[in-house]
């Protein structure tokens, strides 16, 4: 057959082995050799097995006569089928690749599992296993290994294979790694969130010299892993929630700017969720602007402000609750009142005006309500995301920003709900949209009550890029890419260079921003990098071969962008000195101090932005200073990629000279 095949079957129930008996008839003129295809060609099959009802625990797994149909299979995901313990039939799959065993009572693999030579994936999320099996250490080829949510305390020596090349130990109890992590040369992705970390081994900082991505947030790290912020290809690296930074979050939270008690909030019942995530649910809300910008905005802390509790009242039009002064109100689907909306805020293209309408403040704004969940994730508490957005969405930060519009290049935050608040809408929101979110116990409950964000609704703004895939392990993947992404030249061109310099001083100019308040995003993607509608110009798409390059159907955009998602985000100094009113900036920390340090490590994130849009966007080779524009990028990206991670220019360095390189594009003759 062409194509994969799935068996959609209780593989362990007496009733799939006929079906099972007819495939097998369909793989007889099969190739023994089709495991050793290539990824994505179509010699490859796939057993999806469905065990929905069957929960009878391990049996064994009845292969048809031949050996062609087990040698034949390469992926099988077993998740969700109640297996106490996998057979040792399994390790007839020789030809196996890729597993997903997830959300099963596994707790240890049978001998025979090193047999599987050619596995590169496997999956045992939200299992049992209480140590990673030594056998694993076996499997020449393994590259993913997945053990989040498990019961791991401990990882043995020898247990990881050199091989693997992404790492996932999320969410276990482990206090401290193996030495033999070192041997890992080729590791790029490393996961570690929500463990017992108090330090990390020297090994991994000294053999580990590939890696790209460390996940370190809610351990129980001492000091600041400075060794490890050295490595020369580290771009992302996430630590909230650690004992060495702790005090600068809690600090945070107590200072993230609450609510306007001026500000009435409304969000209609019944509405579905603008999105979810690990983090908590948004949902859309209208913001009522009451009293005078100039001397109530968003983000001033206010003084001595009441602690008063819930005052609940409902009526069949309104169900209003009011919470220190700041009223919130649930509109019910049926009877709405009608009043008049001004429009959303004008965005800022780079370089003008702050957001907001000319010659007037706004009555109303439309809000995006983020309702953060009890739960920690990988990246961390999502109480010190929600301090780090309401903080950074309102600090003057940086030349054009002030407390009454916040950042132009981060997304506005009008402040944190009052206390209760959160809890209330969930409960009133959640029932219909998310049934069991807002309630109970376990994870995705919003028992906290206080935390909430009214944040900025960017209407029609659509994310740069998509994330990372399996493939492409840690580089973003874009429209227009092949299927098997791969960092380089040739790619089909979707920017001019005009909107990559706006992208990229956007995006320099979000990242100076946080980084002025010692906040690194830690998460600074195109997939995270949301694009005003027009900022990129709307083109056909690529010719045929052999044809004529077309023509362009709308004049290219301005590259404005916003950079959102802050949930890997975490605080590396005291925010207090400048949040402080009057307060000169700070002066920026040394190079090879541990601040300068963090801030570098995130500017090889904007040199691999940078590196990707250059590579997709169009020649612009023709006379004129373009070129030089180009050039310019192409000088700051090498520059930003040094492997010395301290001989790195700090943000305010990189948006100057993106600013330059603006600049020469600007100055392009007409004909280009």
């Amino acid at each position: 057959p062409q194509g994969p095949t799935t068996i959609a079957a209780g593989l362990f129930a007496a009733a799939a082995v006929a079906y099972i008996g007819e495939q097998s008839r369909r793989f007889a003129s099969r190739d023994s050799k089709a495991s050793n295809s290539e990824e994505g060609s179509s010699n490859e099959s796939s057993l999806e097995v469905k065990c929905q009802v069957f929960r009878c625990g391990p049996a064994p797994i009845i292969w048809p006569p031949g050996a062609s149909f087990a040698s034949g299979i390469t992926e099988i995901d077993l998740s969700g089928c109640g297996l106490e313990a996998l057979p040792e039939s399994i390790g007839e799959l020789s030809g196996l690749r890729k597993l997903n065993a997830a959300h099963n009572s596994l707790a240890s693999l049978p001998e025979s599992f090193g047999n599987l030579r050619e596995l590169r994936v496997l999956f045992f999320l939200g299992c049992k296993f209480e140590e990673v099996p030594p056998l694993l250490g076996r499997l020449p080829k393994l590259f993913m290994l997945s053990f989040k949510a498990n019961r791991l305390r401990r990882v043995l020596e020898g247990s990881l294979a050199p091989s693997v090349g992404w790492l996932i130990l999320s969410d276990n109890a482990i206090a401290e790694l193996p030495r033999s992590v070192g041997q890992l040369k080729g590791l790029r992705k490393l996961m570690l969130a929500g463990n017992q970390l108090v330090r990390l081994p020297e090994e991994l900082t000294e053999g580990c010299k590939e890696l790209e991505l460390v996940r370190l947030a809610d351990n129980k790290l001492a000091e600041l892993p400075t060794k490890l912020l050295a490595l020369p290809k580290l771009a992302w690296v996430a630590l909230a929630h650690n004992d060495f930074n702790l005090a600068h979050a809690l600090r945070a939270r107590v200072r993230a700017p609450p609510m306007s008690s001026r500000h009435t909030l409304t969000v209609r019942k019944g509405q579905a969720p603008l999105g979810k995530g690990a983090s908590g649910v948004v949902f859309r809300g209208t913001l009522h602007l009451g009293g005078s910008a100039e001397s109530d905005a968003p983000g001033r802390l206010k003084e001595g402000s009441p602690a008063g509790g819930v005052q609940l009242s409902e009526t069949d039009e309104w169900a209003t609750s009011v919470f220190d002064g700041a009223k919130l109100e649930l509109v019910s689907p049926l009877n709405t009142p009608t009043r008049p909306r001004a429009a959303n805020p004008a965005p800022q293209s780079p370089g003008g005006q702050a957001r907001g309408s000319p010659g007037g403040r706004q009555e109303e704004v439309e809000v995006a309500v983020k309702l953060f969940r009890d739960a920690k994730t990988s990246d961390g508490d999502p109480a010190d995301e929600m301090a780090a957005t309401a903080v950074a969405g309102s600090a003057a930060a940086q030349p054009g920003c002030s407390q009454a519009t916040g950042c132009p290049h981060l997304m506005r935050s009008f402040g944190r709900l009052p206390p209760g608040a959160a809890k209330q809408l969930a409960a009133s929101l959640l029932e219909q949209s998310d049934p069991g979110g807002g309630g109970g116990g376990g994870e995705g409950t919003f028992g906290r009550g206080d935390l909430g964000l009214a944040l900025e609704f960017l209407d029609g703004y659509e994310p740069l890029g998509g994330p990372p895939s399996l493939s492409s392990v840690t580089r973003d993947v874009y429209p227009g890419d092949d299927p098997l992404p791969k960092v380089g030249k040739g790619r089909t061109p979707r920017f001019g260079l005009g909107e990559v310099c706006g992208v990229l001083e956007s995006v320099g100019w979000a990242a100076a921003a946080l980084h002025s308040l010692g906040i690194s995003h830690s998460d600074l993607y195109a997939h995270n990098t949301l694009l005003r509608p027009g900022a990129i110009a709307r083109r056909p798409p690529p010719p045929l071969p052999g044809g004529k390059p077309s023509g362009e159907v709308t004049k290219e955009g301005d590259g404005w962008a916003v950079l959102s998602d802050l949930g890997a985000a975490w605080f590396y100094k005291d925010v207090t000195e400048a949040l402080e009113s009057g307060a000169p900036p700070p002066p920026p920390p040394l190079a090879s101090s541990p601040a300068g340090l963090v801030e570098r490590v995130e500017v090889l994130a904007f040199a691999h932005m940078a590196e990707e849009l250059l590579d997709r966007s169009r020649g612009d080779t023709g006379a004129g200073a373009a070129p030089a524009a180009r050039a310019a990028l192409e000088r700051l990206a090498r520059d930003c990629a040094v492997e010395t991670v301290a001989a790195r220019p700090a943000f305010a360095q990189v948006l100057e000279r993106v600013r330059e390189a603006r600049a020469l594009y600007s100055a392009r003759s007409p004909a280009v």
